[in-house]
């Protein structure tokens, strides 16, 4: 199975509990969301401005995501 863009980022692993493999679902539908405003080579690239902040934005998902992880498995 090839995974998205999303998916790689966040560590989407078929053997991760279901709450855990839920939650990194649905960051990378986010993340995969944002990489498609950016544009393709079909169409006009997003500016340069607009791809700065999905790229913060993409970074802070993964860094939420990773948090959000480490909350969930903290005792």
């Amino acid at each position: 199975m090839d995974l998205t863009l999303g998916q790689r980022r966040v560590g989407v692993k078929d053997n991760d509990p279901v709450e855990i493999k839920t939650f990194k679902r649905n960051i990378a539908e986010i993340i995969d969301h944002l990489e498609r405003k950016r544009g393709d080579k079909n169409t006009a690239p997003a500016n340069s401005e607009k791809q700065r902040l999905i790229s913060m934005a993409q970074s802070d998902l993964e860094k939420a995501c990773m948090l959000a992880v480490k909350a969930i498995y903290a005792e």
